[in-house]
């Protein structure tokens, strides 16, 4: 008895720590994930009308299937996603979505490949996100060319107040890469012309010279550009670090208001 029993399928959690992202269709937004080190960011794998799509949330692979916690709005509850990993190689992830049940439950997604646009040595970086009539997050954050990181998260922020953090050499690579798959001649953002929108300030110094920018991207889709994505990178970054409070002491930010940036 028993011997017929297939032992169970163990999947390499690191076959997925990729950026992968599925080919939209008329009936299909696409759907998209990145996993960096043990973070699951820019995930929309969940989006359901009752669940929007949260940019980092908690996740775990057991065996062969994929667990993916996510937010309902109303009510206010956290719902565990399952996704059983038919296939997984260099180029391609092939899952199953079992819970909860969709009619659309096969998701084939293909490894991105970034290609290194330019050569730029980060000597700081200083960025700002601002408000919207929703809950975009209020911040600043300045990097030097020595990793460390200052933070002050203003409004609707996992970290609120002043905190400082040294990245890891793999943190401080997966901002300097993200910059470098940058054309350096797309550092541009549409002007903010709407209050209910977000608007962000960037302003990244080189050995060589300096590029600042102010505006609105829009959201990072197979549309649209890599600065984008750098963008949004930069905003959720916060939110898988572990940062220190800084009590009684100030950092001067470039972009240091609630309200403006300046």
């Amino acid at each position: 008895m028993g011997c017929n029993n297939k032992p169970p399928i163990i999947i390499d959690s690191d076959l997925l720590k990729y950026e992968w992202k599925s080919k939209k269709s008329e009936y299909d937004y696409g759907r998209w994930f990145f996993i960096e080190n043990d973070t699951l960011m820019f995930q929309t794998l969940t989006y359901l009308d009752f669940v929007p799509f949260d940019h980092v949330v908690p996740y775990k692979i057991s065996y062969d299937t994929l667990f993916i916690t996510s937010e309902e709005d109303y009510p206010r509850r956290q719902r565990i996603f399952k996704y059983k990993i038919i296939e997984v190689d260099s180029v391609k992830l092939i899952l199953k979505q079992v819970f909860p049940p969709s009619w659309d439950t096969i998701i084939v997604l293909n490894k991105q490949i970034r290609t290194k646009k330019n050569d730029f040595k980060i000597e700081r970086i200083d960025f700002y996100s601002g408000h919207c009539f929703g809950t975009c997050p209020v911040q600043s954050l300045s990097i030097g060319a020595d990793s460390v990181m200052y933070y002050n998260g203003y409004y609707h922020t996992k970290h609120e107040g002043l905190y400082k953090h040294k990245l890891s050499p793999d943190e401080f690579s997966g901002i300097q890469n993200r910059l470098n798959y940058i054309d350096r001649y797309d550092f541009e953002l549409p002007p903010t012309t709407s209050p209910d929108v977000p608007h962000y300030r960037l302003f990244i110094k080189t050995p060589n010279d300096s590029i600042e920018i102010s505006g609105t991207p829009d959201y990072p889709d197979d549309e649209l550009g890599i600065l984008s994505e750098f963008i949004f990178y930069l905003r959720i970054k916060e939110r898988f670090l572990n940062l220190t409070p800084l009590e009684n002491e100030e950092f001067p930010f470039r972009y240091n208001s609630r309200w403006g940036g300046y």
